[in-house]
């Protein structure tokens, strides 16, 4: 009788669930304010692709004090624990299991490095780092996503 029960209460909560399959946006919204999202979506790497320049983005996100200082060396340390992240709230995202970066284009990335997230620890890194540097950065991190 129990089980009954709650197999009919598990199928009335499910019918009356609304039928929406969730969009990336829904699950890791932009973070690129939409006045200027769609000009920076088409942003395009003018970096190639090459072992050289995603070894300068590995040498770039470890060097400087700039992306390992939270997100951890090579993005080993999970979510976002590196030396300063505790400083952090909310904590640096998981560079290697976040969806954002899964779903985003190589100019939102581009974008979230030279001018950071508001409301978060993640700020501009345009004082570090060149715009090419900033490309090579988001080439080395096309290559973590997913890595845990």
């Amino acid at each position: 009788m129990k089980t009954e029960r709650v197999i009919v209460i598990s199928v009335v909560l499910l019918c009356c669930l609304p039928n929406k399959s969730y969009a990336a946006d829904d699950l890791y919204p932009p973070k690129v304010p939409a006045a200027q999202l769609e000009e920076v979506k088409r942003l395009k790497n003018p970096i190639p692709n090459t072992p050289e320049n995603v070894e300068k983005g590995r040498a770039l996100f470890n060097g400087k004090d700039v992306c390992f200082a939270c997100h951890g060396e090579d993005g080993r340390l999970g979510r976002g624990l590196g030396p300063e992240s505790i400083k952090c709230t909310p904590p640096p995202v998981d560079l290697r299991g976040s969806g954002f970066y899964k779903v985003r284009t190589d100019g939102e990335l581009y974008w979230v490095i030279r001018y950071g997230v508001a409301g978060t620890c993640m700020v501009s890194e345009a004082a570090y780092l060149s715009e090419m540097d900033a490309w090579r950065v988001v080439l080395y991190l096309k290559t973590i996503v997913g890595t845990k």
